[in-house]
């Protein structure tokens, strides 16, 4: 009887003991889920789907190792043009991450998809992210949705946007993302700090070249084209004409590789009727980083600002 007695103390500590493992593995099960589950799902890497080809660059500029960036508008497309296929639906679902420029048609289509839940990914607009700021395009009165984060600030403030929520979506890489957006910003300041500021008000080619250049004191008040989807009209152009010939305008300001087109040969006609120089900015649809635009921007900034100067 004594001994029976004495030993059920004995089976209740063991009981107490292996529950206590049980709760401490299931602890360890839940925190593995919810930090390191949905990454083993993936792969462990995030799976990023950007709308233009033109945007891959920059997110590349984050990504850590396993992750994936793809696009959605083929290179060579107008994304501007472009339409959404089964296929393409199908990456979106499968991915973690969406990053768009959240003005294009077909943009407009994946909000819609993922406000009806049909994809289930994370969906990032620039316009919509927090700091970015939005100017007014001079020839229509409405918001210019073309490529914000040329302007430094809007960059750095997508930049780190966007590195947040990798980091919230893969924990794992969270200091590689914020030490990736950290360089990013170092070299913002480095540009910003050696960038001649111009003070003059400008003729541009379209409104892509807009926030590529007010940054650096360049204002753009007259436009070729007022639209993406706008033909330049003959009194869009003369008005652009009078305002360089009665220097209202000492700068014209054009997207590189546009000599070639009908409209930036007038612009470099104009420019050399009154004597003005010609800024080149990189296209926004070229597939090279943002980063490499605004140092290519800066190195032309710089050299107008001597051409202005004699």
């Amino acid at each position: 009887m004594h001994s029976a007695v004495a030993g059920r103390p004995k089976g209740r500590r063991l009981y107490v003991a292996l529950a206590a493992v049980l709760l401490i593995a299931a602890a360890a099960a839940a925190w593995w889920l919810t930090t390191k589950g949905s990454e083993r799902e993936r792969g462990a890497g995030l799976k990023v789907a950007v709308t233009f080809p033109s945007l891959k660059p920059d997110v590349e500029l984050l990504a850590c190792e396993g992750d994936t960036v793809i696009s959605i508008a083929p290179p060579g497309v107008d994304p501007h043009e472009y339409q959404l296929a089964p296929s393409d639906v199908e990456a979106l679902k499968g991915s973690d991450l969406i990053v768009s420029t959240g003005h294009a048609p077909f943009e407009t289509r994946i909000a819609d998809l993922v406000a009806k839940g049909e994809v289930k990914a994370r969906l990032v607009e620039v316009p919509s992210i927090p700091g970015i700021k939005l100017l007014t395009n001079p020839a229509t009165g409405l918001e210019n949705l073309h490529w914000p984060i040329y302007d430094p600030a809007n960059y750095l403030a997508f930049v780190k946007h966007l590195a947040e929520v990798m980091a919230e979506l893969r924990p794992s890489c969270a200091q590689a993302y914020r030490e990736k957006a950290a360089a990013v910003e170092r070299r913002l300041d480095s540009l910003l700090s050696n960038t001649p500021k111009l003070n003059v008000t400008a003729v541009g080619f379209s409104p892509v070249v807009q926030y590529a250049v007010e940054w650096a004191g360049v204002k753009v008040a007259y436009l070729l084209v007022k639209e993406h989807e706008l033909p330049a009209t003959p009194e869009d152009i003369a008005a652009a004409e009078r305002a360089l010939a009665e220097g209202k305008a000492l700068l014209v300001i054009s997207v590189k590789g546009a000599e070639g087109t009908p409209l930036g040969a007038k612009a470099e006609e104009l420019a050399r009727k009154y004597g003005r120089p010609v800024l080149y900015v990189p296209s926004p649809l070229e597939i090279a980083s943002t980063l490499e635009k605004l140092n290519a921007t800066a190195t032309e900034l710089s050299r107008v600002a001597q051409q202005l100067r004699s």
